[in-house]
């Protein structure tokens, strides 16, 4: 999926979500860690701008540790 203004669309299918990155964080979170700064965040979802991942990240409303650029999401497991 590739992020476009405001859904993600996949290459191939052309299909439109609008939360498909919730379903890469879920992944992110089981594979990797299920902790996550900005900047791992936009390097996973292939996210150019610190305000965009910063604003995805406070919608899903996650528990967060620290400050800045030392600030980590807790990724709940489901």
């Amino acid at each position: 999926m590739k992020k476009m203004v405001k859904n993600w669309i996949c290459p191939k299918c052309k299909c439109l979500d609008k939360e498909a990155y919730k379903e890469a964080l879920q992944d992110y979170g089981l594979l990797i860690s299920p902790m996550i700064t900005n900047f791992e965040f936009r390097d996973f979802l292939h996210i150019q701008s610190i305000h965009v991942a910063s604003k995805m990240l406070l919608r899903l409303k996650l528990p967060a540790s620290g400050h800045t650029k030392g600030r980590k999401y807790k990724i709940p497991l489901n």
